[in-house]
């Protein structure tokens, strides 16, 4: 539903707190403390130099803006994050700081948000800034309606980002006796502790919001506390879990500048990487946070892709509501010639990073999306999006430059594939054209990197090849298994001596081993070769 803007042009008629707040007249106010409306079109602090805001604000020593600077709104969070109605009160004082004073919704006394004191305006003449602010989704944006290039646009919103997640360890918890709940602090029941539990695990269970994190953990009382990111409406004996399959968590206020920035100005290295052979190393991934590597290998043998030429890639933070900052290079170009090609993209963190630090320092950034382009032309094109919740289907991995970087390199064989003697004559075996027959194989891998992976088997040299095996014996194919071997039917082809190949494919159809070439002679039986369906044809 559309909405309509009301344009509030005059208060100098006053508070009038006689009449419904629906009849007071268009000049009017139904409430106000400490606001001045003697000018036209204009609410201000009553006060000036030397003025002191209300009373109640005592927890700061601030001296308004005379005239403006002042907004007040309201968001379903409260201080501490929760999921409580909160009412805010933004001041700007004469130093070039905003500050933020908020109550529950509907009463209480005002307290001061020390976590967002933003220090805003730098030039020397912060007294003659005109703040505006302007509030769309929970989000607070506010600038300098002088323009001043010393007081860029600023933002100011609730982040609720759980960042890489991926499947890991757990803990359950099941008890007789009912914990105790103190929103957000949660007390552990008889023989339960929390011992086991870090902040940024995921907590599920009966009367727990969606989302809910714990965000820090108390073992040294006697029972265990920890406090939670949401209120939870029930706790009881209910079945908790805890869940840590995320690395980084982003749940809090933040303050900055609006800007979309690019990962150059990010102070971030953008760096390509050639994984055919093994993965990036530790020294190629370097010891910095937020740094991209884009990791690209072809298809084994492949000569049926479509990359074909020089290409050179780039990135771009994705930000919150879809904004999409300046792209920033990789250093290097790929040359292919009719290849299929896979990407990966590394960003990197530190072994000090803190769990509720973003790599990139700007908590709005929630993905990036990677470009590419032919060498020295002008358009670019989008390649991928890589999004820093969940990553897509195949979810965040954690790699480790040392250990890692022959992760997923193939490392087996795929023996000659044999077909069973279709010739009921006890003599030698003879394979006959056009008849239903068994193809077997074994295939083999060594290496790590693959355990819970798909993928698929494509057999060439059958009647209609090629001929593909999804799933065998009621389960798809999988690729961490060390030796593991095949039967599938297929129908044999037309006289003569026929090659035959066998090839691994993985999740995105790259190949990642072939078989030999085969040759297996064919006799000829008089057979006709099997009809061929034809989609076109008494179709309904």
């Amino acid at each position: 539903m559309a909405n309509r803007s009301i344009k509030l042009g005059a208060f100098h008629g006053g508070i009038n707190d006689n009449t419904d707040a629906r009849d007071i007249g268009e000049e009017e106010i139904a409430e106000g403390v400490d606001v001045a409306v003697n000018h036209v079109g204009r609410l201000g602090v009553i006060g000036g130099v030397g003025g002191v805001v209300h009373s109640s604000l005592t927890s700061a020593d601030i001296e308004p803006l005379k005239g403006s600077g002042i907004f007040y709104y309201s968001t379903d969070r409260d201080k501490a994050g929760l999921e409580n109605s909160e009412d805010w009160l933004v001041i700007y004082d004469k130093d070039g700081k905003v500050h933020y004073f908020c109550r529950a919704k509907g009463g209480g006394t005002p307290s001061l948000d020390t976590n967002r004191q933003n220090v805003w305006l730098e030039h020397t003449e912060k007294d003659k800034a005109q703040p505006n602010f302007f509030l769309a989704d929970g989000i607070l944006r506010y600038s300098d309606g002088n323009y001043d290039k010393a007081s860029p646009n600023q933002v100011s919103q609730y982040v609720d980002n759980l960042l890489f997640s991926r499947s890991t360890s757990q803990s359950s918890y099941d008890v007789s006796s009912v914990r105790v709940l103190n929103e957000p602090s949660l007390t552990a029941g008889s023989g339960e502790n929390y011992s086991s539990i870090v902040s940024g695990m995921t907590i599920t269970g009966t009367g727990i919001p969606e989302n809910t994190v714990v965000q820090s953990v108390d073992t040294s009382a006697d029972p265990d506390t920890l406090t939670m990111t949401n209120g939870a409406s029930a706790a009881g004996t209910s079945d908790l879990t805890f869940s840590l399959n995320n690395i980084v968590t982003r749940q809090a206020w933040v303050t900055g500048s609006q800007e979309l920035k690019s990962f150059s100005e990010l102070g971030k290295t953008l760096t390509l990487n050639d994984s055919q052979a093994e993965g990036p190393d530790d020294s190629e991934l370097g010891n910095g946070l937020g740094n991209l590597v884009l990791s690209y290998w072809t298809g084994e043998g492949e000569d049926n892709g479509n990359w074909n030429g020089s290409f050179e890639y780039a990135a771009s933070p994705m930000y919150h509501q879809g904004g999409v900052g300046p792209i920033t290079m990789f250093d290097g170009v790929t040359n292919f010639h009719n290849d299929l090609v896979a990407f990966q993209l590394h960003i990197t963190l530190t072994n000090s990073i803190s769990a509720t630090t973003h790599p990139f320092g700007d908590d709005r950034i929630n993905g990036v999306r990677v470009w590419f382009r032919s060498h020295g032309a002008d358009k670019w094109h989008k390649l991928k999006d890589f999004e820093m919740k969940k990553g897509g289907k195949h979810r965040w991995e954690v790699y480790d430059g040392a250990t890692n970087k022959a992760y997923g390199i193939f490392n087996g064989s795929i023996s000659n594939p044999v077909l069973t003697a279709t010739d009921t004559d006890p003599d030698p075996d003879i394979v006959e054209s056009y008849k239903e027959t068994t193809m077997s194989f074994t295939i083999t891998n060594s290496a790590s990197g693959f355990t819970g992976r798909k993928g698929f088997i494509r057999v060439w040299g059958v009647y209609n090849e090629p001929q593909w095996l999804n799933t065998f014996n009621g389960n798809a194919i999988d690729l961490g298994a060390t030796s593991q071997a095949y039967t599938m039917t297929v129908t044999t082809p037309a006289v003569g001596t026929r090659e035959f190949r066998v090839e691994l494919l993985d999740e995105s159809f790259n190949v990642l081993v072939k078989s030999a070439k085969t040759d297996i002679l064919i006799t000829d039986t008089g057979a006709t070769p099997p009809p061929n369906y034809n989609d076109n044809t008494d179709s309904s």
